[in-house]
């Protein structure tokens, strides 16, 4: 993986877990429905939820409009944990840590992954949350 980069230039050059999903495997092709694309979503972001460190995942995702012509969401749902040794927050605690939720259509395994372009725009401060061991 490339050297993950955020605007306020905190950089990681290695994460501590990745979670990819292929999310439409196993279902019968046919037209994207906006329910089902909002429970994927939901589902996969819950089961992070429970693998994160420190609460909510941040999703890096645009909206979703209920709208007939709803697009299908991306093949892949992939999650990150990074962790920094710093905490942003709060003095008191040891580090701060971030898990990140976007979804892409490329298989990040053989194509890479989309999270450098994503984050740019991106501050530590605004998706970590302090911790301790």
């Amino acid at each position: 993986m490339k050297t993950i980069l955020f605007r306020c230039g905190t950089e990681f050059q290695s994460v501590d877990n990745i979670y990819v999903k292929n999310i439409y495997s196993g279902f019968i092709e046919g037209v994207a429905d906006p329910k089902i694309n909002q429970d994927i979503v939901a589902d996969f972001v819950q089961d992070i939820r429970q693998r994160a460190w420190q609460g909510k995942p941040y999703l890096l995702f645009s909206s979703m409009n209920d709208n007939a012509h709803y697009p299908a969401l991306p093949e892949y749902a992939c999650a990150v944990n990074l962790r920094f040794a710093e905490p942003v927050h709060h003095p008191d605690c040891l580090m701060s840590a971030a898990t990140l939720v976007w979804f892409q259509q490329q298989n990040p395994i053989l194509h890479g992954f989309d999270l450098t372009e994503l984050i740019r725009e991106l501050h530590w401060k605004d998706v970590a949350s302090d911790l301790s061991w």
